[in-house]
Formats: C-alpha cells, sequence, structure tokens
C-alpha cells in the first residue's frame, strides 16, 4: 500500500453564533456523523480555490472572502490506513441570505452553538476545530 498524506480544507461559516454544520452521507454508517463542510484538494489547486470550490459544491454558497485558522489540524485512522492534514478557513458568504442547497455528500445541515457541537455525534477534528476558534476569538 502506498502511504500518502491528504491535504483537506476545511470551511467554517458562522452565523450569529452559530456554525454552520453538514451531517456526512456515507455507505460507511460510522462515518454519518456531523461535520464541517470541506473536502480534498485537487492538483494544481490552492487551498482557498479547494475551499471555494468545496463549499459551493456542498451547500451551494458561494464565498467572497476567506481566512486562514493558523493551526493545521492532523487527522489519523489507522483503521482505514487514513491520514490528513486539515487546514481551516472561516469562510464568509457572498450573500447574506444563505440559500443553502446540499449535495449527495450530506443528508442534513444545520446551525450550531459552540455547546450544541460539543454534544453532537460528529467526525473526528469537528470539536477540536470549533473548541480552537472559540478559544482564539476567530
Amino acid at each position: 500500500m502506498k502511504k500518502q498524506i491528504f491535504p483537506v480544507v476545511i470551511g467554517v461559516i458562522k452565523k450569529e453564533k452559530k456554525y454552520l454544520l453538514t451531517k456526512r452521507q456515507s455507505p460507511k454508517k460510522e462515518w454519518n456523523k456531523w461535520q464541517f463542510p470541506g473536502g480534498g484538494v485537487n492538483f494544481f489547486e490552492t487551498l482557498e480555490e479547494a475551499i471555494k470550490r468545496e463549499i459551493k459544491e456542498e451547500t451551494n454558497l458561494e464565498i467572497r472572502k476567506t481566512e486562514f485558522i493558523p493551526k493545521v489540524f492532523e487527522i489519523i485512522r489507522i483503521e482505514e490506513k487514513w491520514h490528513g492534514l486539515l487546514f481551516v478557513f472561516r469562510c464568509f458568504p457572498k450573500d447574506n441570505n444563505l440559500c443553502i442547497k446540499i449535495n449527495n455528500e450530506a443528508s442534513d445541515y444545520g446551525w450550531f452553538t459552540f455547546d450544541e457541537i460539543l454534544k453532537l455525534d460528529s467526525l473526528l477534528g469537528t470539536r477540536e476545530i470549533v473548541k480552537f476558534i472559540e478559544e482564539n476569538n476567530y
């Protein structure tokens, strides 16, 4: 098996003290958990281009501005032999209306407070990201 580390972009959209999360839809039921939208980076694509594309694909929101969160999160899933580096961006949509339309990668979406996220059945890294953002006022 080829050893590889995967770069992943994560988009954090916050509105009135609530964060946008999507519920992953996967054939592997144990992965159908709440998460921040995001995904893999394509070859020759910048991290900012990747997060704008992923947010558009997964939520139908166009992003006007991003801010890189200066911490790289690392997720290792030994069972799946997967090692990811998560690059997190605060994302600011072009439109304040936020007409969200999820694609087939998610079964649901919702707006959650910090305390609610800590109680959700979420993917590895979700709580760590929101804790870092809250502790550092991003």
